[in-house]
């Protein structure tokens, strides 16, 4: 517990320096039939603050500094930024812009795969989702940040020094990792800007832990007992205060593991093969993802063999706990990913180097409909944003090819 008290001072010290609280309130709404846009959300850049707008479309917001930023978005809307640089008495009037897909004549066939920016020589070395973009981390004579919109077209870029890794965190910022520090990305709809720079090893060290924020409450994730039990907290801002959330404990591992403890002392010389055995019998952890979905909480509890459900407060919703059987093959090889604009998720398998996704039905807790993606093998990163898979892929298929050897991004659109 201890240590999530101080993964939430560590977090509000990357938003904040001051404390001088600056209150902005206004409402939110359509640009085109001046309709009120409820539970719109508002966001401050680089804080963990933020709020939601309420069926008229109202807002209140305190800010702890000076100038800030703020990210207004809506699914179905363009995100909003709006700069606050002074105090102001007055309400803020913010009109949202409807996203507007446009129809070509290209027919788009579920299952095609597509290389992002195929035409340009750069080796991607990392990327991860950004709103409703793709930042990429990449090189080619110098290393870059781009960011590009989900067809590959450069939306712009910024030369980077000593770049490691992307990293998205559990409020959905997303941060470049260098060998000393961890600088938060901020797009400003101009240009990139890289904020509040962090040591490298307090940020990851904490930074870790967070799973994300959900109605003012941010959940932690914690392993103990030779991380066979798996311990779930939230801070709720609201009590300043850690609290528990879950706790799953593996109880068949852990009496292997307890009854290897005692070994007699005239068999101490096979201490290391005792302990070999343990970390290639065993998973190097209790595996029970924690993920929200829209205003819910889903826990996909692998040993009890169940999906439990939970409202947005974090509370069990009656009769909605699922039975499960889809991960008793090897769940060591499956992953759980989400969709968190369609509030979707779905279960990665690995077998022989090959990839398959299946959607799953959280409703009934069955898997769906099978999704291959063939001719990739080993692949890297799986992401899945607006019914798009993404991945990253080192292709050494045609060796007179431009991009011979370069590890690119892929997109591939998976059915609604």
């Amino acid at each position: 517990m201890k240590k999530i008290i101080l993964l939430i001072q560590f977090i509000s010290s990357i938003a904040y320096s001051q404390f001088h609280e600056i209150s902005v309130f206004g409402t939110v709404s359509d640009s085109t039939g001046n309709s009120e846009i409820s539970y719109a959300n508002i966001k401050i850049a680089g804080a963990i603050h933020g709020t939601t707008t309420d069926v008229k479309g109202n807002f209140y917001l305190v800010i702890e500094k000076l100038p800030a930023t703020l990210i207004v978005s809506h699914v179905g809307y363009q995100n909003f930024y709006l700069k606050i640089s002074e105090k102001t008495k007055f309400p803020v009037h913010i009109k949202l812009k409807s996203k507007i897909t446009e129809l070509t004549g290209v027919n788009v066939t579920a299952g095609k795969v597509e290389k992002i920016l195929e035409k340009r020589p750069y080796d991607v070395w990392d990327y991860e989702i950004y709103e409703d973009k793709l930042l990429l981390l990449c090189f080619d004579i110098t290393t870059r940040l781009v960011l590009s919109d989900f067809n590959g077209d450069t939306v712009c870029s910024v030369k980077v020094t000593k770049p490691e890794m992307l990293y998205k965190d559990c409020l959905g910022n997303v941060h470049l990792l260098t060998k000393d520090s961890a600088y938060q990305i901020f797009y400003d709809s101009k240009q990139i800007i890289l904020l509040y720079a962090s040591e490298i090893y307090s940020f990851i060290k904490t930074m870790k832990n967070c799973v994300f924020e959900l109605n003012g409450k941010l959940y932690f994730k914690e392993y103990s007992r030779y991380e066979q039990q798996l311990n779930y907290y939230y801070f709720d801002e609201t009590y300043n205060k850690p609290d528990n959330f879950r706790t799953i404990l593996n109880t068949h591992n852990l009496s292997i593991i307890n009854s290897l403890k005692y070994i007699p002392n005239e068999k101490c010389k096979y201490i290391d093969e005792v302990l070999f055995f343990q970390k290639q019998f065993f998973e190097d952890s209790v595996y029970c993802p924690l993920i929200k979905l829209k205003d819910s909480i889903y826990l996909f509890n692998f040993i009890e063999h169940r999906i439990e459900c939970y409202d947005s407060d974090g509370r069990p919703i009656e009769n909605k706990f699922i039975d499960i059987d889809f991960h008793k093959k090897d769940i060591r090889k499956k992953t759980i990913l989400t969709d968190d604009a369609s509030g979707k998720a779905y279960l990665w398998n690995i077998k022989q180097s090959i990839s398959t996704i299946n959607r799953i039905d959280i409703k009934t807790g069955k898997l769906k409909e099978t999704i291959k993606i063939p001719g990739y093998t080993q692949l890297d990163k799986i992401r899945i944003y607006d019914n798009n898979l993404f991945f990253m892929y080192r292709d050494i298929s045609n060796v007179y090819h431009i991009n011979y050897g370069y590890k690119k991004v892929y997109k591939m659109k998976i059915p609604g």
